[in-house]
């Protein structure tokens, strides 16, 4: 009797303990055992709709989480005038178009450079008229020149001068910054709009445009000044269309000023000068 209840206790305390015992490590596959062809678990059988799966403690669930997508980057989108020459000067640039060189105007402004070689500065020789000719654009201090060479007289004429801040278009149209913007123009940067003007063989003033804006007049407290009822649009800026005489326009809304705007600047931006150091090597180059 005592034998038969002392070997059932070894029994129950061996069970015991096997049931505490820890349980055995699971080695999983790794990519070379997967490409060498080692079997993988058969897949689970399809649930019946409505069914909740069924896990198993402690069980390694699989990873559900999304990969990350590639995102497109949204394309450009258009530069909007509002903020006048640093909206022009934010625009991306472009090449100037091809043009065939012409020996003879390669010479003459291959003459001119030497002239003002000792002065320094930069030069480009490319297409801003929209003539489809190479035209000189020299930069010397804070001054731009433009000239251009006409074969049927054989002359060199400059048809442009005006501040180094300046940006060519690809339809003959030519933008300056103001100097200076002490007026009530805030975020909106002064310029001045030029064309060239085939029958004058020249650039010509076609806008000089400043602004009033709103957030300036709140922020130093003369918004009394602010004309409210020409900002039809409640943009926060109104603008001005000055004369030869320095005369400023009523204030007109922002639908206006871009009417005006895209009607010169639809869909051309500024052009990339290639701009040479001025020395006698860059002029032996020309010819």
């Amino acid at each position: 009797m005592k034998k038969t209840l002392f070997g059932a206790l070894v029994c129950a305390v061996c069970l015991l303990a096997a049931c505490r015992a820890k349980p055995p490590e699971v080695t999983l596959p790794d990519a070379s055992s997967q490409s060498a062809g080692v079997s993988q678990p058969e897949p689970a059988a399809p649930r019946r709709k409505g069914e909740v799966p069924q896990q198993e403690d402690n069980a390694q669930q699989p990873d559900n989480t999304p990969a990350p997508v590639e995102q497109t980057p949204p394309a450009p989108q258009a530069v909007q005038p509002d903020l006048g020459w640093n909206s022009f000067n934010a625009q991306p640039s472009v090449d100037p178009p091809a043009v065939d060189p012409d020996p003879a105007a390669r010479a003459a402004f291959a003459a001119l450079l030497e002239e003002r070689l000792s002065e320094g500065g930069q030069f480009a020789l490319c297409g801003v008229t929209g003539l489809g000719t190479e035209d000189l654009i020299l930069f010397q201090g804070d001054v731009c020149k433009v000239y251009s060479y006409f074969p049927e007289s054989g002359t060199l004429e400059r048809v442009l001068e005006e501040s180094a801040n300046i940006l060519f278009f690809q339809n003959g149209s030519a933008v300056v910054a103001w100097s200076h913007n002490a007026g009530k123009g805030g975020r909106f940067w002064p310029y001045i709009h030029y064309r060239y003007s085939p029958a004058y063989r020249v650039y010509s003033p076609a806008g000089n445009v400043d602004a009033f804006d709103r957030q300036l007049a709140e922020d130093n407290g003369f918004l009394d000044q602010y004309p409210q009822e020409a900002d039809t649009s409640n943009a926060g800026f109104v603008y001005y269309f000055i004369d030869e005489e320095g005369s400023y326009s009523d204030p007109v809304d922002l639908s206006y000023y871009r009417d005006w705007w895209e009607g010169y600047f639809h869909n051309v931006s500024p052009m990339k000068l290639p701009l040479w150091d001025l020395t006698e090597a860059s002029i032996s180059a020309l010819t």
